[in-house]
């Protein structure tokens, strides 16, 4: 069963077969990942087992739906790798910062995070930004 979001929902479980959530009282909380767990970043329709598929988007029925703005809301040293691609576009400068931040605070020692995404030197026109054959595969 998939988690639609962190607010609602009795216990849950991810693709990769962790328990997300648990009950705190009269409310929900994240439950604690096992050690090794591997988070995929801004998912997507995308959803490897294997992995807790993690979206702002509850449309592409991802494991967990988060707007990594707020947070990413898993214990320090609780994962071992963390994957994005195509996110960290879509954030200020600020919220991008905070987010690494973050995603550092939940690597365990020795976890690795694999991020793909656009870079450029300098601004790109507006033609290409908004070319959706350039974006769209």
């Amino acid at each position: 069963m998939k988690v639609s979001t962190i607010a609602r929902g009795g216990t849950r479980t991810a693709s990769s077969g962790v328990r997300l959530l648990r009950r705190q009282g009269s409310q929900r909380r994240l439950a604690p990942l096992p050690q090794g767990s591997r988070l995929y970043l801004g998912c997507g329709p995308n959803h490897p087992a294997g992995w807790i598929n993690i979206d702002i988007d509850s449309s592409v029925r991802p494991d967990v739906r988060l707007d990594l703005r707020l947070g990413v809301p898993f214990p320090r040293a609780s994962a071992s790798l963390i994957y994005s691609e195509h996110v960290l576009e879509h954030f200020s400068l600020a919220d991008g910062v905070r987010i690494m931040k973050d995603c550092h605070r939940v690597l365990e020692p020795g976890g690795r995070m694999s991020i793909t995404d656009i870079v450029s030197a300098k601004q790109l026109s507006q033609s290409i930004v908004n070319d959706p054959k350039l974006w769209a595969s």
